[in-house]
């Protein structure tokens, strides 16, 4: 089963400032749906794509599943307020959300980062939303991925798709914790690698720390197994990743960096914190970035952006660091979740 953003640090932090719960209670999302005659078109025109799930992406479009909206601009002119995430604070940096509608959990995509509306001049009515269209599908591929993950419990955990995604995850922690390994030792990044791989799959998607330590040593990248399975503090201790949070003052972020300074002594508390990491990952791919350290959706979606070269996150570095990992990341969800 996936995270939710309520399970972490970061969001929690905006929440206590913004409620964001009761802000968005009060949110007519009717009137941040962008009408379909705007972007119908534009759907249908994906057919001639040569990307995975076409098809099936047009469809849960058509069928509503997948909602297109923004955030930024009601599609009513006299409405109040015109820019929702103005009013309620809700971040920039979460790209769709779930909307519960007929009893169906759907996904809102909200394509203000890179969309706008066209108003007439003179009846001030919109008649005409812009969007790039090699934009709008990489945004419908990355709703469509969170609308199946969400309603099938079955895909979140499907095995293969779970260590895709967590091998990506720990070749992006591989970089940030580079500079705090004292050498370059085999045993020392491997255990990183370990760790950050089983951090993903214990916080993102709901495994136990005995399945997810036994993925993450299959891992090619962590070169010396024997060597781990020896000297590792989170394989020979009872210690669990999991263990004490309550998603109030403690969230698997914050055990993560605490077993990490237990695994290597020499790595203090001060250099690895839920803090500097977030900063780590302002710094290297944008503040839009900051969910994708602890939450699953949100880290999808950052590597489907990334596939489809969407000027958000950066896209040069993220594929400097994942050149190691599948081929095609898209392609393999797709495989699965179609």
């Amino acid at each position: 089963m996936l995270n939710r953003l309520s399970e972490t640090k970061f969001f929690n932090l905006g929440n206590i400032k913004y409620d964001y719960g009761t802000a968005l209670s009060k949110v007519d999302f009717s009137k941040y749906k962008i009408p379909g005659e705007f972007y119908i078109d534009k759907v249908r025109n994906f057919k001639g794509f040569h990307y995975p799930m076409v098809n099936e992406i047009i469809k849960a479009i058509e069928d509503g599943h997948v909602i297109l909206g923004d955030l930024n601009q009601s599609n009513d002119y006299n409405y109040k307020p015109q820019d929702m995430r103005l009013a309620t604070h809700w971040p920039s940096s979460i790209y769709n959300m779930e909307l519960m509608e007929d009893g169906e959990i759907k996904i809102f995509v909200d394509l203000s980062s890179k969309g706008k509306y066209s108003f007439n001049p003179n009846t001030k009515e919109a008649f005409y939303y812009e969007i790039d269209p090699t934009i709008l599908f990489a945004m419908c591929t990355a709703g469509y991925i969170s609308y199946k993950l969400t309603n099938n419990e079955d895909i979140s955990r499907n095995i293969s798709l779970v260590t895709t995604i967590a091998e990506a995850y720990a070749l992006i922690m591989d970089k940030v914790f580079s500079p705090l390994l004292s050498t370059n030792d085999v045993i020392d990044t491997s255990k990183i690698h370990m760790l950050s791989y089983a951090y993903c799959l214990q916080s993102m998607f709901n495994l136990d720390k005995e399945m997810a330590v036994k993925l993450a040593m299959k891992s090619k990248f962590v070169v010396d197994k024997h060597g781990v399975e020896d000297t590792s503090y989170y394989c020979q201790s009872d210690e669990d990743i999991m263990s004490g949070c309550d998603y109030k003052s403690v969230f698997p972020i914050d055990r993560f960096c605490t077993i990490v300074t237990k695994e290597f002594e020499y790595i203090t508390d001060k250099i690895c914190n839920p803090g500097k990491l977030a900063k780590q990952f302002d710094d290297w791919f944008n503040r839009n970035a900051l969910f994708t350290l602890e939450h699953s959706k949100s880290f999808i979606t950052m590597l489907v952006f990334c596939k489809y070269g969407i000027d958000i996150f950066n896209n040069f570095r993220l594929k400097t660091f994942l050149t190691l990992a599948s081929g095609d990341i898209v392609k393999d969800i797709a495989q699965v979740i179609r």
